[in-house]
């Protein structure tokens, strides 16, 4: 796209005829862009940048704190919807977790969104299984396999050992 045609206003012109050529200016001007405007063009690069930028120093760990941390549900899919299907999981809060995948009942893999240089870090969790509205069983929390990009975890009742699909697992990486 060219630049759009802008008129300029000479002094011997009359005031009218001034006003009509400023709207003149606007009209062409109006959702006009020039394809050799650097400014514009530089503009949207640094706000691209501003972007980027932004989403690294928000990713940025500081050493002690958490690598990663998630909140996420064993029942409800990524649209939060009640689901039993192999399908991304809710995610109710997160850091550093791109999602959270069910791989069969009770066993999850945890993406990370940036990945570590190694895998020797730490994975805690908890879990809560409702059997019905007034009792809650506890849940047994186990990691099986941890590399620089994603972890797996199972979860099994406590009292019947079988893997269950929690209503919601509290992990954090450190």
């Amino acid at each position: 796209m060219s630049c759009p045609t802008i008129y300029e206003i000479q002094r011997s012109q009359c005031i009218g005829n001034s006003l009509t050529i400023i709207n003149d200016n606007f009209l062409n001007l109006k959702d006009a862009a020039c394809d050799n405007d650097t400014k514009v063009f530089n503009l949207d690069t640094q706000i691209s940048n501003l972007d980027t930028r932004i989403d690294q120093l928000s990713s940025v760990i500081v050493p002690g704190s958490a690598k990663a941390w998630c909140k996420f549900s064993g029942i409800r899919d990524a649209n939060n919807a009640v689901s039993s299907f192999l399908t991304d999981r809710y995610i109710f809060s997160q850091f550093n977790i791109l999602s959270v995948y069910k791989k069969a009942v009770g066993d999850y893999r945890v993406i990370f969104n940036n990945t570590f240089s190694n895998n020797r870090y730490a994975l805690i969790g908890t879990s809560t299984q409702k059997l019905n509205s007034s009792t809650n069983k506890f849940t047994w929390f186990q990691p099986y396999n941890l590399t620089s990009a994603y972890a797996e975890i199972k979860i099994q009742s406590s009292t019947s050992g079988t893997t269950v699909d929690p209503d919601f697992v509290s992990l954090v990486v450190y």
